[in-house]
């Protein structure tokens, strides 16, 4: 309760619901779910360093996300507010310009924020 409404008696809840088309973003979340699959996939070749803890932990890290994408997706309603609070989770490999250690994986790491991109729209 803001200042003003404690001042002025007001008690209500003045928070706006923004309607979201359920439909359209769960066709997000589901591209944003095969995006993060192709990454995780490809990120799991022999030519990236797959005995690495850390990037065990990376690929530990978007699979986790894809699967709350899923979950998300399979929910018969959600608000924009549950699409923010889980978009906010999701971490891309990188944004920009690719570092040289994630240049094989660019096509994948772009699918992955487009689709976030357009998911948080």
């Amino acid at each position: 309760m803001g200042l003003f409404s404690r001042i002025f008696g007001s008690d209500r809840d003045e928070t706006p619901v923004i309607a979201i088309d359920l439909a359209e973003k769960k066709r997000g979340l589901d591209e944003l779910s095969s995006a993060l699959r192709a990454l995780t996939d490809r990120m799991r070749d022999d030519e990236f360093p797959v005995d690495n803890p850390g990037w065990q932990g990376r690929i530990d890290d978007l699979a986790r996300a894809r699967k709350e994408a899923d979950q998300l997706a399979a929910q018969t309603e959600f608000t924009r507010q549950d699409l923010y609070d889980f978009g906010t989770t999701v971490r891309p490999l990188y944004r920009g310009n690719p570092p040289a250690e994630y240049a094989a994986l660019s096509t994948e790491n772009e699918r992955v924020v487009r689709a976030l991109d357009a998911l948080l729209d």
